[in-house]
């Protein structure tokens, strides 16, 4: 499960966001993007996974008002 909270000028948002999070496999192609579920206060979160071990990087694309962030995580899987 992956899940971001997102918060703006300290404050958690939970309508008119854009998130998504785009999964990048180790070999440095994207595998794809999803949507989150809004799962309330601020919370979205994702259920997933992946086929091979490896360094995966995700990406939050997270846009509100007029803000657009990419935080980015890595997982290694053994």
């Amino acid at each position: 499960i992956f899940s971001a909270t997102v918060l703006y000028n300290g404050e958690l948002v939970e309508d008119g966001v854009e998130i998504d999070f785009e999964f990048i496999h180790p070999n440095g192609q994207s595998i794809g993007i999803v949507t989150p579920t809004n799962a309330g206060e601020g919370l979205f979160t994702i259920e997933t996974s992946f086929d091979l071990p490896g360094t995966y990087n995700i990406i939050s694309h997270v846009s509100y008002e007029n803000a657009h962030e990419m935080p980015q995580v890595e997982v290694t899987l053994k």
